[in-house]
């Protein structure tokens, strides 16, 4: 019998765009590490064409706009592939697949779901849902317990929130970084203008003209140092707004994941396959001490009656038993004799 599920019909199957799913945040970080490598360069060299003062490639100090540059357009590549991978991943985290599947448990059983997503475990390793549904059929065929499949799913969502958190790590510290080689270029930029209008004021001056001259370099290398520090926080505010947003769009699709495996899937699991119960031949501990106490008062109330009979009213009361006791017993009774009561 094959998977008869329209949800996991081809169409939802690993397809090219899917496989973006399988790249790793190390491969993605490397690749977008290169890219911005490159697109920071032309941005550089686009802005010399230009004639843009802060990538005047004669100064030393474009070396910090040109960083900002490649660590913005790597991030910025980062960040769009995190969001095509979040266009893969929100079809095929969708919550009909969850339903689907269990509605499948309930018509089938655990043993052949868990069977046909073993016979096609290849093709789903990219479907979150199908990943996380397979592991806990494999707990429930081993052991049929609701507080261990809960910890399967809720191993499966740490360690996913887990990669998603290191996946932005290079994202944050580029938003971190950004700022401060802002602040490193404005810093350079008012230390080299100060430090060259102060070799100018030590040396002889007599032209006014010459004073105007340096004053104009000084203000404008005071210009260029901020220019520097504006693009260090306008890259890093367009980041932050970028990252956390896609941040928090793959962490509601993880989110919405446990849900519905949660308060769809794992009681349907429960009602097709339920935990066996107790076995009805033993009692709990506190059951057999309230035996016990009950035994123990009625031998208390049984040999409080015996010391309150005499011997005479003991031996009446064995005759009037033998009739039943000889039915039952037959030659191996034992003959009861009379005692006469003490004078």
């Amino acid at each position: 019998m094959t998977l008869q599920i329209d949800l996991l019909e081809q169409d939802w199957f690993p397809s090219d765009d899917t496989k973006r799913l399988e790249l790793s945040s190390q491969s993605i970080r490397r690749r977008s590490v290169l890219i911005g490598l490159l697109l920071g360069a032309a941005a550089v060299g686009a802005g010399a064409w230009e004639g843009i003062a802060i990538f005047d490639l004669s100064k030393i100090i474009t070396a910090v706009p040109g960083l900002i540059c490649w660590m913005f357009f790597s991030a910025l590549t980062l960040c769009q592939y995190r969001r095509a991978r979040l266009h893969v991943l929100v079809p095929v985290s969708d919550p009909d697949i969850v339903h689907g599947m269990a509605k499948y448990v309930k018509a089938h059983g655990v043993d052949l779901a868990c069977g046909e997503l073993e016979h096609i475990e290849d093709r789903i390793r990219l479907i979150p849902p199908l990943v996380w549904i397979h592991s806990i059929l494999r707990q429930w065929q081993m052991k049929p317990d609701l507080q261990d499949a809960e910890l399967v799913l809720r191993e499966h969502v740490v360690n996913d929130e887990e990669n998603l958190h290191q996946s932005y790590n290079f994202l944050r510290i580029a938003i971190w970084a950004l700022p401060v080689l802002g602040l490193i270029g404005t810093v350079i930029g008012i230390a080299l203008a100060v430090g060259k209008f102060a070799t100018f004021l030590g040396s002889q001056i007599s032209d006014v003209n010459a004073i105007k001259v340096q004053l104009v370099e000084v203000t404008g290398g005071l210009s260029f140092a901020f220019y520097i520090t504006l693009l260090g926080l306008l890259f890093a505010l367009i980041i932050m707004l970028l990252s956390s947003s896609l941040q928090a769009a793959e962490e509601r699709v993880v989110a919405r994941l446990r849900y519905e495996i949660g308060e769809v899937f794992l009681p349907a699991l429960q009602q097709t396959a339920p935990v066996p119960s107790a076995n009805p031949h033993f009692e709990d501990a506190e059951a057999k001490d309230a035996r016990c106490t009950k035994l123990v008062e009625a031998m208390q109330d049984l040999r409080d009656a015996i010391h309150q009979l005499n011997a005479a009213d003991l031996a009446t009361s064995l005759q009037q038993l033998k009739p039943v006791l000889e039915r039952f017993a037959g030659p191996y009774l034992i003959q009861v004799v009379p005692v006469a009561p003490q004078q």
